[in-house]
């Protein structure tokens, strides 16, 4: 994940650990930083984007085993979009027969959560590029 206007403390590969992005204590449950193929057959990726490689590491959720509306939230450190905004570029992949959706909020202090990327399905076992624009003049969280 990357929020992009210069080299930011948000960036992050995950490669040596999940960097300052914090697991939401406010969820159902957590995201695992881990590298090769995930523990369900037939979903997640067998490398991760960074290295290419099974021995590359990446952040995923393993949702057998969840309810219905469960989530997992990732959050980044607050930080101020400039007059041009921030770009979060980020690669992901959502790949199995029952993957629900990714979602990527703004959130700013005592302001609802607000959608601001969304994803759903399956997406094929290929990493896939996006990215979005924020705008804000206030303190977020992503």
């Amino acid at each position: 994940l990357t929020l992009y206007t210069a080299p930011n403390e948000n960036d992050c590969s995950f490669e040596s650990d999940i960097c300052s992005w914090m697991q939401d204590t406010n969820d159902d449950f957590d995201w695992t930083r881990a590298s090769g193929s995930t523990v369900s057959v037939g979903t997640g990726p067998a490398v991760d984007h960074t290295t290419l490689t099974d021995s590359g590491f990446y952040m995923y959720i393993e949702a057998s085993g969840q309810q219905l509306n469960d989530s997992a939230k990732l959050m980044s450190k607050s930080f101020t979009a400039t007059n041009a905004g921030v770009c979060m570029k980020f690669w992901y992949q959502m790949y199995g027969s029952s993957v629900g959706q990714l979602n990527i909020y703004a959130r700013t202090p005592g302001v609802p959560d607000i959608i601001i990327w969304r994803m759903r399905g399956n997406r094929g076992p290929q990493w896939n590029y996006a990215q979005v624009h924020i705008t804000a003049d206030s303190p977020n969280e992503v």
